[in-house]
């Protein structure tokens, strides 16, 4: 799954933004490589990613997990474009898994219990999170600003 995610946003598209993936062995790794501002920003896709997805047809069905982590210590304007860019990829592989698990599930019944279709039309949970690092100059500014009565 994440060679499908990373060839179909690495290709040469309309899109301004490229975007460059690393794939890391946990998500302890990718973290202390953002804190070093290294990445803007990143989707983490879980091990158990593709075994959750096909438990959709099954009774004790559970949605699959992608989490997006945004590095807000690297700038405002570009982490917020990393942000867009990345809910945007995750939501068109959402609606992408959809129409395929949908189909799948069609071809092999004619009918689709409630529960399972309801599972199947949005079989992604996406979490996100946001690392907050200051710059010292932020800090500085932010000391300073409470110190004269300027708080927010």
């Amino acid at each position: 799954m994440a060679k499908q995610i990373t060839e179909t946003t690495s290709s040469s598209n309309s899109s301004a933004m490229s975007i460059k993936w690393t794939v890391f062995d946990s998500e302890k790794k990718l973290l202390k490589d953002m804190n070093r501002e290294k990445y803007y920003g990143a989707i983490v896709i879980p091990k158990d990613f593709s075994e959750k997805l096909q438990s959709l047809t099954a009774p004790n069905a559970q949605k699959a997990e992608l989490k997006i982590i945004i590095n807000q210590g690297m700038g405002t304007t570009v982490t917020t474009q990393v942000n867009t860019a990345l809910t945007q990829m995750t939501t068109q592989l959402n609606n992408k898994l959809s129409t395929n698990l949908l189909q799948n599930v069609a071809n092999r019944s004619t009918s689709i219990p409630a529960t399972m279709a309801l599972n199947l039309s949005n079989p992604l949970t996406i979490k996100k999170k946001r690392l907050i690092k200051l710059a010292i100059w932020q800090m500085v500014a932010h000391i300073s600003f409470n110190r004269y009565g300027l708080e927010a």
